[in-house]
């Protein structure tokens, strides 16, 4: 299910994306332009804001599932971070964090967060911090709250 919510979801958000092609023989094809933060618009396009998020999952996961390796080391919890989209429509902007039935760390943005995102800076501080959600541990301390109670 979560993995259809991530295809999905990108897909949704990726129609109409023109993807640069290379070209043949080893010559390289056009590369995605340096955007200045003055260059950045008040409002991003749903392919400018699809390409940040991919832009940024792809930057983030390894990195995230690398200090969780570190921070965690010997604690049992799997640092294999999933990252998803949750399409489902006429949701105020959020993320999460989450755990699957086999205890792998899931984040989750749904489409209202990445469109409102101004630049990748923020959503990656958001992926960040829901990634820390696991690295600490808030999901399964609460539990334990809750059966102590």
């Amino acid at each position: 299910m979560i993995r259809w919510l991530l295809g999905a979801g990108i897909a949704l958000v990726l129609a109409g994306c023109d993807v640069p092609q290379t070209g043949t023989g080893g010559a390289r094809g056009p590369s995605a332009p340096i955007v200045q933060t003055s260059d950045i618009p008040q409002e991003l396009t749903p392919q400018m804001a699809a390409r940040n998020f991919i832009t940024v999952a792809q930057r983030m996961e390894p990195q995230i599932e690398a200090e969780c390796e570190e921070r965690t080391r010997g604690q049992g919890r799997s640092c294999d971070y999933q990252i998803v989209v949750d399409d489902s429509p006429d949701q105020a902007p959020n993320a999460f964090q989450t755990l699957d039935k086999q205890g792998r760390p899931i984040v989750a943005f749904n489409l209202a967060l990445i469109a409102t995102a101004q630049n990748m800076d923020e959503l990656a501080f958001v992926m960040g911090h829901e990634a820390a959600h696991h690295i600490e541990a808030h999901i399964l301390r609460s539990q334990n709250t809750a059966m102590t109670g």
